[in-house]
């Protein structure tokens, strides 16, 4: 079971667990667009299986600063609109490897 965490530029924090990881379609509605990855400076020892995204044009399209979620994942600069962060889901290799694996 994994979670899903979104964090707002408001600070509003909503959060639900999941069987299932969200579609590509499901984190672009969450972010009001297309996704761009920003956990590459999460402390991965400490928060293994965590990924995080924003939309990719959040700063061009005019969304608000979200110093909350910046802070989160120690992002170097300034994340704009919503963040989503999964926890505990399987990556989409992961889950590839585990089908063909099963299917043998």
């Amino acid at each position: 079971m994994g979670k899903v965490i979104t964090i707002k530029p408001d600070w509003t924090v909503n959060w639900y667990e999941s069987e299932k990881r969200p579609t590509l379609e499901e984190l672009q509605k969450i972010v009001g667009g297309l996704i761009a990855p920003v956990d590459d400076f999460i402390d991965k020892e400490n928060a293994e299986g965590v990924e995080a995204y924003v939309n990719d044009k959040g700063i061009l399209i005019g969304l608000e600063p979200n110093y909350i979620g910046t802070k989160m994942v120690n992002w170097p600069e300034t994340l704009f609109g919503p963040l989503v962060i999964l926890e505990g889901f399987k990556t989409e290799e992961e889950e590839e490897a585990e089908a063909e694996s099963q299917g043998d």
